[in-house]
């Protein structure tokens, strides 16, 4: 079994000593507990470094002083960002007032053919097995890293486009994207999908939900090109994301035409 390992304010226990997910949607999980007792309750933020390559099942863990050395399980979940960029190192950064930051380096292995990363050393070099955090790449690792399309605060939420761009054709594919939240919500927020051109994209849902746990938690919608029969020339679409007591969201789409 993984040893625990304090690291900064807390105990990590990593399943296999390391954290691996891989773009094919496969999770993998580890553990948290506090150092020490505190006096009141602590709320420990869980966040994502790179939402792109991997998400959090929580935002949040909660331990008071009865419960602080209970272990509370964080599963990470890979996500695809359709590129053949390799397998990406990614921190799980647990925060609380009063203490310097935790970073859990994970890695996300890639499912289009990239360069791997050695998954025995992702949990650092330490002869105990404790996880590192993941640091800085170099200069030229930084430029192959940038390929990656970033996600984007545009309005109430993050979007993370698919090659930086939303592009289909009137041959029938599609191309997708996701949405997450900016900011936590007090409640739940319905956001609703739609295409401003049913003749040129169609989407593959109407709605997205997003609740005071998962709103940081990106979801995808998939856009697909509709052919219209028409020598009109590639066509611009935006796909439309409101909520209520929110300005509306657009993502730009490119209908390529077939005719």
């Amino acid at each position: 079994m993984a040893p625990a390992c304090v690291v900064g304010f807390g105990s990590v226990v990593e399943s296999s000593g390391s954290t691996v997910m891989s773009e094919s949607g496969s999770s993998d999980s580890f553990t948290f507990a506090l150092a020490s007792q505190p006096g009141s309750s602590v709320v420990v933020s869980v966040k994502s470094s790179d939402l792109s390559e991997a998400s959090v099942s929580t935002s949040s863990l909660t331990f008071s002083p009865s419960n602080w050395d209970v272990p509370q399980s964080v599963t990470v979940t890979g996500v695809n960002d359709g590129l053949g960029d390799g397998d990406q190192s990614v921190n799980i950064v647990l925060s609380a007032d009063g203490f310097e930051d935790v970073a859990v380096g994970v890695v996300n292995a890639d499912n289009d053919g990239g360069p791997s990363i050695d998954v025995s050393s992702s949990s650092g070099d330490a002869s105990d097995g404790c996880p590192t955090p993941v640091e800085a790449e170099v200069e030229e690792e930084e430029e192959e890293v940038e390929e990656v399309a970033p996600a984007c605060v545009v309005g109430f939420g993050s979007v993370v486009e698919s090659s930086g761009s939303t592009v289909m054709s009137e041959g029938g594919s599609s191309d997708s994207f996701t949405f997450a939240l900016a900011s936590q919500p007090g409640s739940s927020v319905v956001v609703s999908v739609v295409s401003s051109d049913l003749s040129e994209a169609s989407v593959s849902l109407s709605s997205l939900t997003f609740t005071p746990s998962n709103w940081d938690v990106p979801q995808s919608v998939t856009v697909t090109g509709v052919n219209d029969g028409l020598g009109d020339g590639d066509q611009s679409v935006n796909i439309v994301l409101s909520a209520d007591g929110f300005e509306d969201v657009l993502v730009g789409a490119t209908n390529i035409d077939n005719d």
